[in-house]
């Protein structure tokens, strides 16, 4: 039998199919609930991630320019004035000034990007902050006078799973 895992095209259906087959065994309703939860929470990695991604490229080429960023203009002439030393200038100049709006775009591109890692990276941190204590709300059938109990569970979960919760909460910025 083939594994549905190796089935996956992308990682993002790999993530989903591993996080499917992690509460497969569970009662419905609480693999329901988790499964939703991990999902939230594997979209928000992935677009965060993928913003990751974008702000890498522009680090490690300098030379980038991203498409909305891309301008092609030219200056056109006639062939009576396309060998004139004012024209050629020009063309120059023009050529000059679109080179360094496309950096300039590229910066404003870049550093936006920054941002929405930062902002990502809030966000997930919130996702997962808020769907581990639902978990545990739920594993303790959502008691109101178990909510100090629920309090020291969701401080030991995260105290156990610090470091690969940094993990995935790492980044560059």
């Amino acid at each position: 039998a083939v594994n549905s895992s190796e089935t996956a095209t992308t990682p993002m259906a790999a993530a989903k199919e591993s996080l499917r087959m992690s509460v497969v065994s569970l009662q419905s309703e609480i693999a329901t609930l988790l499964s939703k939860l991990g999902n939230e929470l594997v979209v928000a990695l992935h677009k965060r991630n993928t913003k990751q991604r974008q702000v890498s490229k522009f680090e490690s080429d300098d030379e980038f320019i991203p498409k909305s960023a891309r301008v092609k203009f030219e200056l056109k002439c006639s062939k009576l004035v396309e060998q004139d030393e004012e024209y050629l200038s020009l063309v120059e100049k023009v050529s000059s000034i679109n080179d360094k709006y496309q950096k300039d775009l590229r910066d404003a591109v870049k550093e936006e990007t920054k941002l929405e890692v930062i902002a990502q990276t809030r966000a997930i941190k919130e996702i997962l902050s808020k769907n581990i204590r639902l978990a545990i709300k739920t594993l303790l059938v959502a008691d109101t006078e178990k909510q100090e109990l629920c309090d020291k569970y969701f401080v030991s979960t995260v105290n156990s799973y610090i470091g690969p919760l940094l993990v995935i909460l790492e980044t560059t910025t």
